[in-house]
Formats: structure tokens, sequence, C-alpha cells
């Protein structure tokens, strides 16, 4: 009789039973798993649905840890929700310890993916004692952790620990919130607790993390070199990404150490719509301490420990607040809010307020450094930046985007009774494009700065440059389409890159090779990245294979592979998210390794072609596959190339080889994310170092040569013609004006300055920083001394201003205040001063502009005091000079001080008989200790006499004096006037 058809209901559990002839059935054993999961596999494709039951366990100690060596999910206690099912919850109790130890996991997952798909469930861990070493506690849902002391670090085999809420590939899905409550947390060894999306546009989920004692985050990973993090993230997705959840930690001391991080960073990809990063938000009852760098390089995340809200990609960058007692940052930490966008938003606010002090000091360059690992290798490898693991301790908002219409970057306000900066410190807000540098405000009762110690605001776009010849112009500063070889990638390894404009695309030149000696040989000698096609031509026929690598969990390396493209066989899908279901199978693979699969719509009404890879997972317990995109056609001519860009669905980077141009010859052409960018001349450099030291040309441009000067249209180098200057649009647009012709206008409708270049029949606006921001200082007394500097500055932009409200005291030595601009029509920034007595021995009060108006200086002081050596100047290179106006009474210094009588007195007059005219004769000796002499700059112990001020009516006779000094206000004017008129220097 047959067995009556199974009538399983959604919503309920339901068990599987293997029924196996062998006396024994040990799940440790590789065969045992692959039936159970293939069980599993089966009857998620027939039901598509059924919600996992909750898991429970209480003991006074629990422990898992690892029973076979480099098998990863032996030590693994997991519910999971597969399809349209939910997941159940974990919870696990420990009245004294729960350990998970080597490469342990507790899993909560859900694997369904598409709109529909179900949702994960909860974990909740609680134990006196909790210690996570090389293992991961994981879930799509909410996790909530309780216990005294909380332990992440040491790192075992492939893992570091982990305590991780993440949502991945589902079409929509947000990730669950972390809550942690505890007396200690340590993380250590490249630890995380993260919460985030990848993949999809869902938001990370919020932690919020309470200690009722002291949060550390120390250090990196000792084999792949990624630091110690508390993280909310949004990361990069194919086609939009959400933004990152916020940090919230109140705790009574946080310690940042030796690369430690807490990050709300959104991270996509330069073409793909974001939202915003997280806000952090920490109250720390004592201390906030950041100190010291990442001991083995920098990474793609940074370098140094730091607080850091940063956007990646089109979004904004996330708040900082910060209540602390007091906040220290020193060795290169730092704490920062930047974006890399253009055409939108702009950065986000930093809020510090610390009830006793704000300190930082130095910079990374005394830390020795451990050798590089993986994460530095690869970064060291890929990316392009002038410099490497170097980092200065301080407080920054950056718009790091170098394109004229880059986002702005954000605000720095703090308040605190003491700020001290020394040893090169900063607080800085920048923009390296054309967006606008925030505003710094400082709320402080004494600013000490000391030994090249920067408070500045700068807009730092550089629009000229000097060059010896055209070539050397036009290998430095590469114009569009010039692709450029590397012939050291830092691999031993060439890379080819193509200038899309405002970024380096990477770039294959050769897409043929003759046989499959020369195939492997390629990626020996080039690097390669996922996706790259390569045709194989071998006595008349042809094939084509596509490069795949991926990580060896077992190894932790890299590992590249060559599957060849199948012809004959090709899959056609309605739409994109029926493929992201294909990305993982227990058994058999859906389809064969080098499946063509075409997506009639990609939920852009455009199509696109991927090829399917299937590679068996290293721990043999199924197959994993991904479908690589399509990033190279063959087109027959530029019609075929327009059509492609019409219909199909086009990933940056993609290349097309078209057979016939508009000049009958073939070209390579490259997809910037928007139009198509043609191979041009190639440049060749020898490593890493040559290539960040080049420049992208950008419309506007100016290259001075030694016979004539030239401008970049965005397409070409022309020679440049004739300079205006004008105050509006109308005046421009009346000019007579010849291709190559600069017109400067000083006011386009904005109020703002711009520039444009005559070409091709069309204005071009010339490439212009961003204005400089503002620094406003509200404070009882302000000391720079040691080359220190409170400045705006602008290469090409307009300079920013600067205002000083001080109630007693500014003291400038050896230091300066100013702002500048560099080039252009751009007008120097005011600077006020307001109230204070103000002191300046070689110092300088400047705002100067190169074209534009100088700034104005207004200084109203009740006692102004210059050495003959300092400057208060407002000046104009070519434009015309600002105003300097010093609102001060004439101060007779003198007249504070008692007179030394003209003649010395007579000492003899008071010693006694020598001893030899004495009766008794004694005896003297003088015996030499030997000791330290004391050095002519020591403090020498002195009484000040300090005369009450002059009054006419009292008699001379009647003037009181004070010795000691006891008022410490008094005693500070008077060491400092006196230091003023000695040439020493006076702290106060």
């Amino acid at each position: 009789m047959s067995r009556k058809p199974r009538n399983l209901q959604p919503h309920y559990s339901y068990h599987i039973t293997c029924r196996c002839n062998n006396r024994e059935f040990k799940l440790v054993r590789r065969e045992c798993r692959e039936v159970i999961l293939y069980a599993i596999d089966k009857t998620l494709q027939k039901y598509q649905f059924g919600d996992a039951g909750h898991l429970s366990l209480q003991a006074m100690n629990i422990k898992f840890d690892k029973i076979l060596p480099l098998k990863p999910l032996d030590g693994i206690f997991s519910s999971g929700a597969f399809g349209t099912g939910q997941g159940g919850d974990i919870r696990m109790i420990a009245e004294n310890s729960l350990n998970l130890l080597n490469d342990s996991y507790i899993q909560n997952m859900a694997w369904g993916s598409g709109v529909l798909a179900g949702m994960s469930g909860n974990i909740y861990l609680q134990a006196d004692t909790l210690n996570i070493e090389g293992s991961v506690v994981s879930t799509s849902g909410q996790l909530v952790v309780q216990a005294k002391n909380l332990y992440l670090g040491k790192r075992f085999g492939i893992l570091n620990a982990r305590l991780r809420t993440f949502e991945f590939g589902k079409a929509v899905g947000n990730s669950g919130n972390i809550t942690i409550e505890a007396d200690n947390i340590l993380l250590e060894d490249g630890a995380d607790i993260a919460s985030f999306t990848a993949n999809n546009d869902g938001n990370g989920g919020d932690i919020d993390i309470q200690v009722h004692n002291k949060l550390t985050v120390r250090g990196a990973s000792p084999v792949v070199g990624g630091s110690t993090q508390i993280m909310s993230g949004s990361i990069k997705a194919e086609t939009s990404a959400g933004s990152a959840g916020n940090i919230h930690i109140r705790a009574r001391e946080i310690e940042l150490d030796a690369g430690g991080i807490i990050d709300a960073s959104q991270i996509v990809a330069g073409d793909v719509p974001g939202r915003q990063a997280g806000n952090i938000t920490l109250e720390v009852e004592d201390t906030l301490t950041l100190s010291g760098v990442n001991p083995y390089g920098q990474t793609i995340y940074g370098f140094a420990s730091r607080i850091v809200a940063n956007s990646r990609g089109i979004g904004n960058a996330g708040n900082i607040q910060i209540q602390a007692g007091s906040v220290s940052i020193s060795e290169g930490a730092l704490i920062e809010a930047s974006i890399d966008s253009q055409n939108y938003g702009g950065g986000s606010n930093i809020n510090i307020q610390a009830d006793e002090y704000i300190t930082i000091s130095g910079d990374a360059s005394q830390i020795s450094l451990e050798a590089p690992g993986t994460f530095q290798e690869e970064f060291a490898k890929s990316s392009n930046l002038p410099t490497y693991n170097q980092s200065i301790s301080g407080i920054y908002a950056r718009s790091t985007s170098n394109a004229t219409n880059s986002g702005d970057s954000g605000q720095i306000e703090l308040s605190t009774p003491l700020l001290s900066l020394s040893n090169q410190a900063q607080i800085s807000t920048a923009s390296e494009g054309g967006g606008q540098s925030g505003q710094i405000i400082l709320q402080v009762e004494k600013l000490l700065l000391s030994d090249n110690a920067l408070i500045r605001s700068d807009s730092t776009l550089v629009n000229q440059l000097t060059f010896d010849s055209v070539s050397a112009r036009d290998n430095s500063l590469i114009s569009f389409g010039t692709v450029v070889k590397t012939q050291d990638s830092g691999n031993g390894k060439s890379n080819y890159q193509i200038n899309a404009g405002n970024v380096l695309i990477d770039f294959l030149p050769t897409n043929k090779v003759a046989d499959m000696t020369a195939l492997e040989n390629l990626a020996e000698q080039i690097d390669l990245k996922n996706g790259d096609i390569v045709v194989l031509e071998n006595q008349g026929e042809s094939a084509r294979f596509i490069y795949y690598y991926t990580p060896d969990i077992t190894l932790a390396t890299v590992r590249g592979i060559w599957t060849r493209i199948n012809e004959d066989s090709q899959v056609t899908l309605e739409q994109y998210n029926i493929l992201s279901n294909i990305t993982f199978s227990y058994g058999n693979p859906p389809y064969a390794d080098g499946t063509k699969i075409h997506v009639k719509d990609m939920g852009n009404g455009k199509a696109a072609d991927f090829i399917y890879i299937a590679r068996a997972r290293t721990d043999a317990v199924g197959v994993y596959g991904r479908a690589l995109d399509v990033e190279y056609y063959k087109m027959a001519n530029i019609t075929a190339l327009q059509e492609l860009t019409a219909t199909t669905n086009l990933k940056t980077g993609t290349q097309v080889d078209v057979a016939q141009t508009h000049d009958g010859n073939p070209a390579s052409f490259v997809f910037d994310g928007e139009g198509w960018v043609g191979a041009r001349q190639m440049i060749e450099v020898p490593d890493l170092e040559a290539r960040r030291n080049l420049v992208l040309a950008q419309p506007g441009h100016i290259a001075h040569l030694p016979d004539n000067d030239t401008i970049y249209t965005g397409s070409e180098w022309t020679n440049l013609g004739q300079t205006y200057r004008v105050n509006n649009l109308t005046e421009r647009d009346a000019l007579n004006v010849q291709p190559g012709d600069l017109v400067k206008v000083a006011d386009v409708g904005n109020g703002r300055h711009d520039a444009f270049v005559y070409a091709d029949g069309q204005w071009i606006k010339q490439l212009r920083g961003g204005d400089a921001g503002q620094i406003v200082i509200n404070a009882d007394k302000i000391q720079l001394t040691d080359g220190s500097e409170i400045s705006t500055g602008s290469i090409s932009g307009g300079g920013g201003s600067v205002t000083l409200n001080v109630d007693k005291m500014v003291f400038l030595n050896n230091s300066q205040v100013s702002t500048s601009v560099q080039e252009g029509v751009g007008s120097g920034g005011d600077l006020t001063i307001t109230n204070p007595q103000f002191i300046i021995n070689n110092g300088n009060i400047i705002a100067q502009a190169n074209e534009g108006y100088g700034g104005n200086i207004k200084l109203v002081s009740d006692q102004f005091i210059a050495s003959p050596n300092s400057t208060v100047s407002a000046s104009s290179k070519l434009g015309i000079d600002g105003k300097v106006d010093i609102d001060s009474p004439d101060v007779d210094v003198s007249g504070a001080l008692l007179g030394i009588p003209a003649e010395f007195f007579d000492a003899s007059t008071k010693l006694k008989s020598p001893c030899h005219a004495q009766k008794n004769k004694s005896k003297f000796m003088i015996k030499h200790l030997k000791s330290s002499p004391p050095s002519p700059y020591d403090w020498k112990s002195n009484w000040l006499v300090l005369a009450q001020p002059k009054d006419k009516t009292t008699p001379h006779s009647k003037i009181k004096t004070l010795s000691p000094i006891t008022s410490f206000d008094i005693a500070e004017q008077l060491a400092l006037k006196v230091a003023l008129l000695t040439g020493c220097q006076s702290i106060f």
C-alpha cells in the first residue's frame, strides 16, 4: 500500500528521521552530515516553508569547543530558517561561565532571499563570565547579552571572535539590534561586535551597550591585520544600499588602543545610491581614551584607533556626540566624520562636551609596526593614497572627493574648561573638492596650543601646476582615457587602470591568449579581478574563460580559478531576485559550472548577463555558487555599443572592444557608471608610490610650461588664451572670446566666484575648490606657542573667517592666526579678535588673498603689545588690500614696574671683620659637592614686586607692594609683560 501524501503545514516544526543500516551515525563524520543536509535541502526545495523551533539551554557552566581541527562546522549550535520560514530563538543561560572556544558557532540565520523571505530568530546569552575566543555568535534577528565580564579575542584557525547581527543578500531586510549589559567588556585580537547589512538595501541594526565599569577595544588580528571594532554599517550592494545603524554606549570608562575602533559607517560602490552613516553617541562618566594605531599597518578601513561615522559612496556621514568627564587623544588616534561622494548632501557634526578637559597630542611616527597582514597587503596593492601608515592625533570633519560637485564637510563643536593641543595635534575641517569646509566652534575657558599644534579649516583643491615639458605634464597630470600601467603593484604583478575622470578603473588590455599555459601565466603576471573574461584562441578555435578568486577558508589564502564558459548552456530568468536564491546549495548546484544566465529585468527595465560558478566548499558540506556579472563584450561598431548601453544593466568597469569606430579603427571602451571612456595613450609607472603621485586632470586645470601655458577642457589640452575679470555672468557672455580664453567672474549669482574656460563653443566651469569654513572660539584665555596656528586657508576657493571672542588674554609666541587664499579670485577671510589683552612675540596676524580682496582684520583690545618682529597684515597680491583696524589704548608698561636704583649697593658696609682679624679665630672651609650645574634655561627663583596703579593723589611713600605675589591673574599679566621685554618665555 502506498504511503499517504504528507500534509506539512506552515508555522510548525517537523522531525527528520534518518534510518541507516550502519550501526553508527555520527554527525562528526562528513558523510553523515552530508546526508542530513541533503535531506534538509530536498525538503526545502519541495515545500519552501517551515518555521524553525526554539533552542534553550541552561546550566551552571556551558562550553562549546571544536572537536576536529580545520573543520569549521564542528562546534555549532544553530537554528535557521530557509525560504519563507521564520527562525526560532536561541536562549542560553549559564550561572557561572559560558565559553565559546576554537571556531565554535552559535548561529541563527534566515537563508531565504527576496521580499517574502522569512526572518531569523533572536539570540539571548546570559552568564557571569562570557568568553568568546576565536568563535562566532551571529543572527539576523535581535542579539541580547548580559554578563559581568564579557571577553572577545584569541583568534584560532580561521575565525576572529564575533558578536554579530547581519542581513546578507535579501532584496529587503534590516539587520537586528544588539543590546549588551556588562560590568566590564574587553575586545582584542581583531574581535568585533557588529550589526550590518550587505548586498541589499536594508539598514544596519542599532547597537546599545551599557558598561558599569570599563570598555576596552584594542589591537588587531595577528593573521589578517583587521582592527578590533564595534561597528554598525551598511556595506556595498549591487543597486542600492541602506543606512548604517546607530551606536549608543554608556560606560564609566572607555579605552580604544592600538587600532581599536568604534565605527558607524556606510560603505557602498561609488555609483550606488546609499543613505546615511549611523550616529554615534557616547556617554562616559570618567575618561574616554584613544591612543595608538593598528600595529600591522593601514587597511581600507583606516589606521588609527578611532571613532568614525564616514560615508564611502553616495550618502551622508553620521553625527558623533560625546559627553565625558575628560577626553584624551594621543599617538595618532582620531575622531572623524567624512564623506567622499559627489552630488549628494554632506558631512555631519562632531559634538564633544568634556567636564574637565580635552587633550590631543602627537602622531604615529614613533610607533614600531609589525609585519603587514593580509588586509594591509591588499590595501597597499589597490590604494592610490599619497601616504601610508601616517596618522596625526586629532578631530577631523572632511570631504575627500576632489570633484567640483563634491559634498560639504561637517562641523566640529567642542565645549570644555581646558582644551590642549600639542606636538602637531589638529582640529580640522577640510574639503578636497568643490564642497564647502565646515565650521569649527570652540567654547572653552583656556585654550593652549604648543609645538606646531593646529586648528584649521581648509579647502585644498589645486588647479595650477608647473612642468618642464609637455611630456612631463602628460605623464604626471594625466588626461581622460589615459591607461596607467603600474609595473609592480606590490605583489610583483602589473596592474592596468584607465582614467575615468575622477577615478582610475581597473582595465584589462589583454583579452586574448594563445593557449592554456598563457592563460594560467596571465594570472601570475597581471592583477585580475572577479569576472575578467579572456578568449583562448588555439588552432582556429576559440573559447572564453572567466576568472574567479575566492578566499580558501581553511588556509586563509586567495586562489584564482579559470572557468570555461559553456556557450551551449544558457538559462533565461525573468527577474534578478530569482538569481539571488542560488548562491548556496548543500546538494547538487542548480546550474552547471560555466552556465550563462540572462536576466530579462534587473528591476530597472534593463537586462543583465551572468556566468554561474559552482565551487565545492573546502569543508565538503556543500557547494558554493555565485553568479558573476559579465563585464566584457565585443561589439561590431559604435551603434551596437550605444544599443548595449540602452538595453543592458552595466557595472562600472565593464569593458567593450569595438571592432570599428568612427575613424574605422578598433578601440576599447570602459563604462564609468554614466558613459564610456575610450582608451587612449598608455603611460607606465614603476610602482604604487609613483602612481599615487599622479594627478587626474580636470576641466580648468592649468599647466604652466616653459614656452606657454595650457588649460585642460575636459577632453584635451589647449593653449591658455586671454584672462578676463568680470563682475557677473552677463558681462562674461558679452565678451568676444576665443577658444582657450579664461574668464573669472566675481559673483555668479550666489555670492561666490567662479572661473570659466571657453572651448568647443561653450563655457566650461574651471576646477575650483570650495570656500574654507569659519572658526569661532569663545574663551577666557588663548595661548599659542612654538609654531602653533589658528587658521583658515583655501588654495583655489574663498577664505574662511576667524573670530576670537576672548575675555582676558591672547598670547602668541612664535605662532600665528591667519586667513589666506593662495590662488584665484577668492577673497581672504575676515579676522576678528575682541576684548582681550593681546600680546604678540614674534607672531603673525594675517588675512591675505591672491587676486581677490584681502581679508579685513579688526582687533579690539584693552592692551595690545607687539614685539618689533611681529606682523599684522591684510594684503592681496594682485587685488585690493583689506583693512587693519586696531582699537586699543596706548599702554605704558613701565608704569607697572618699580624702578631699579642706578648705583650698586655697597655690600662691604654690612660685612663683619674677616676671620683672621678677629681674636678668637675660627676656620671656614668650603667643600665642593659634585652635582649638576644649573642650566641657563632653568626657572630662577625671583621675587617680583608689583606696584599698585599710579594715583597722583597718593604720596609715593604710601604705595603698597605685594611680595610675594599672591594674585594669579595679576602675576600672569605681569609675567607676560616682563617676558615680552626680556625675551623670556612665559607659561601660564
